[in-house]
């Protein structure tokens, strides 16, 4: 038996799904999953189908049902704990995840980071 995951939409989510549906511009995916969630809503004014019922109206599989619904489940739950990602990495955290797109190369007279210090220092470059 297939695990259910409630969806409960509120006015303005369904709304939007409808007008989705309703619009002739979007993704045949993507009026799929907007009547997916329109059939599988739990609130007082959805009709709440099983997973099964849903499949064979919208001649789609199951697992694809089961899918968004989750999907829908995971992200209402995410929503509701207000859940953030620190995507920020240390410059250390950047070279070793980034080791071999920009290698690093031996220190020598040739390189960017020696001509910079050098002219920091008053070394070899002099402006004219």
């Amino acid at each position: 038996m297939p695990r259910f995951h409630v969806v409960t939409l509120d006015e303005a989510q369904r709304l939007l799904l409808e007008k989705t549906v309703r619009s002739g511009t979007a993704s045949a995916r993507t009026v799929t999953r907007a009547r997916i969630l329109l059939k599988s809503d739990t609130d007082e004014f959805g009709p709440g189908w099983i997973e099964t019922k849903i499949a064979d109206a919208l001649d789609i599989s199951q697992s694809t049902v089961e899918r968004t619904r989750k999907r829908a489940a995971w992200e209402e739950k995410r929503d509701r704990t207000a859940t953030t990602v620190d995507w920020r990495f240390t410059t250390q955290d950047a070279r070793i995840k980034l080791k071999r797109l920009y290698p690093i190369r031996a220190l020598g007279r040739d390189t960017a980071e020696h001509r910079c210090r050098t002219t920091v220092e008053g070394g070899e470059h002099h402006r004219t």
